[in-house]
């Protein structure tokens, strides 16, 4: 008896792990991104992956990009590039994308909006193939 639960706590052990190493959350499950700003957090790809998922505001409407890194300087100047997936204004959506080996940045873009705060809630997800 003894033995079949440490084989069983083992498993359970290795089926927690898997989900980190091939990926996990991009975002925190909620945040909040100032009036006139954006909140970003880079992730890297090694080889190919889905990021899929869903996010809503609370505020008001957000703009939500996945650029890769190159561009995300050009973003940050407030120049244009050329983005993997771009919401438009929307209190919410769903992304469904695949990406290619790189490093990429997904940004909750407010910088349009210098009076209204925005409250997230996300499950952003990352999963390598």
């Amino acid at each position: 008896m003894m033995r079949r639960r440490r084989v069983l706590s083992a498993v359970v052990l290795l089926i927690s792990v898997i989900p980190v190493v091939l990926g996990g959350p991009l975002t925190p499950e909620n945040f909040g991104v100032g009036a006139g700003s954006y909140q970003s957090w880079s992730f890297e790809v090694s080889r190919s992956a889905r990021v899929f998922g869903q996010f809503r505001t609370q505020g008001g409407e957000i703009n939500v990009l996945v650029i890769d890194e190159q561009d995300f300087e050009a973003f940050r100047n407030g120049k244009g590039g050329h983005s993997y997936y771009d919401s438009g204004r929307v209190g919410g959506g769903q992304v469904e994308l695949r990406l290619r080996s790189g490093r990429y940045v997904v940004i909750f873009d407010n910088r349009f909006s210098p009076y209204s705060s925005k409250t997230i809630s996300s499950n952003l997800q990352l999963a390598e193939d």
